[in-house]
Formats: C-alpha cells, sequence, structure tokens
C-alpha cells in the first residue's frame, strides 16, 4: 500500500515535470534544481492491479494521467 506522504512527493516530481512540458519550459526547478527539460520527454504509467501483491494508483496520480 502506498502512503500518503509517498503519494504525495510523486505527485509533486510528476506534475512538475508535465507543467514544464506544457508549458514549453527549456529549463524548470525539479526537487530544487533547476533541469533542462528533454522536448522529447515523456510520462508513463502501466496499471495492472490484477497481478498479486500490486495495488490501484490513488486518485490524485491518476488524474495527472487522464
Amino acid at each position: 500500500m502506498y502512503s500518503v506522504s509517498h503519494t504525495l512527493f510523486i505527485w509533486s516530481q510528476v506534475k512538475s515535470i508535465q507543467d514544464a512540458i506544457r508549458n514549453k519550459k527549456k529549463r524548470f526547478l525539479f526537487e530544487g534544481f533547476e533541469i533542462r527539460l528533454t522536448p522529447s520527454v515523456g510520462l508513463f504509467i502501466t496499471m495492472n492491479p490484477g497481478y498479486a501483491g500490486r495495488t490501484e494508483l490513488p486518485e490524485n496520480l491518476k488524474a495527472l494521467f487522464r
């Protein structure tokens, strides 16, 4: 099971990357460091909750990929 603090941490990282992509930034702040955004970057998730030991992603993370 995911803890709330872990999912909020992951959510904020994914959100900052998606915002930089949407705003066509060349550089952006990530975890306190200014980094270069590669224009061809992509974020992908695989949802296979039927496999043993896996749980579904929390709603806040699912929403970022809708």
